[in-house]
């Protein structure tokens, strides 16, 4: 298989040179490091041009239900679902490209925090101050990790929750006190420089892997430059990327 995709990129992005066209792409803002990446290489490669709106799994969602116009989606399973009802997505074309973990993020100059069992979470929870978190796919996992551990009723009156993983670097790194917040691994990393730091990823036993696939969409103005631009994602080379941007091997 590995073989026949490699085979179809050559032969896409030898195709692609020819004619360079934009590829409006649609895709979830925790693999916004790897994509990035990736679409750099891509644009040398073959002259298309890769214009990228990020958002959230909610966000995604009301945006495809509005009509907007793109030529490739990356999105977490939920979306997809909700692209292929909506009829937006040509299923065909549908292939995971890569999976994202959630962390632990703390203020760069907040003591640090063990976090390196469901235990020692627990009680970390149990002692910061504050606990943010989105309300996206990866807020969604830590409710149900909290109500999991059995915290549910001592976080809540603390948690704070945002419509973004952005929103919640910048609420930690705005804090004072024993904030604590969850986020995409890549995105922690990725917004460092904003005052934070990485305390580790969840547990193990409590890890949860988004995958995001990426399919064509139905109304796409550039189907030919939108196809290249997935078979390179899937490809070696568009892999090489997407990991190097921490974004990990779909499984």
């Amino acid at each position: 298989m590995r073989i026949i995709v490699t085979v179809l990129v050559a032969l896409m992005l030898a195709g692609a040179s020819l004619s360079a066209d934009d590829v409006h792409v649609m895709s979830a803002g925790a693999v916004e490091p790897g994509l990035v990446r990736a679409a750099a290489a891509f644009e040398s490669a073959t002259g298309h041009r890769v214009i990228i709106r990020f958002g959230t799994g909610p966000q995604l969602s009301a945006r495809l239900q509005a009509n907007e116009d793109a030529d490739v989606l990356i999105a977490p399973a939920g979306v997809m679902t909700t692209a292929a009802g909506l009829g937006r997505i040509d299923q065909a074309t549908r292939a995971a490209v890569g999976r994202v973990g959630v962390g632990i993020v703390l203020r760069a100059s907040a003591d640090p925090v063990d976090v390196d069992t469901p235990e020692a979470l627990r009680a970390a929870l149990l002692e910061a101050a504050t606990v943010v978190f989105n309300r996206a796919s990866t807020g969604q996992y830590i409710e149900r990790l909290i109500e999991r551990l059995g915290v549910a009723a001592e976080v809540q009156g603390k948690a704070v929750r945002t419509d973004t993983g952005e929103a919640v670097m910048e609420r930690i790194a705005s804090g004072a006190g024993r904030e604590i917040g969850f986020g995409a691994i890549t995105e922690i990393r990725m917004l460092a420089s904003m005052g934070i730091r990485l305390a580790g990823p969840l547990p193990a036993a409590v890890q949860n892997f988004t995958t995001y696939d990426v399919a064509a969409l139905t109304a796409s103005r550039a189907p030919a430059a939108g196809a290249a631009l997935i078979a390179y994602l899937r490809g070696d080379e568009g892999q090489r990327e997407l990991q190097a941007g921490g974004v990990e091997p779909a499984r």
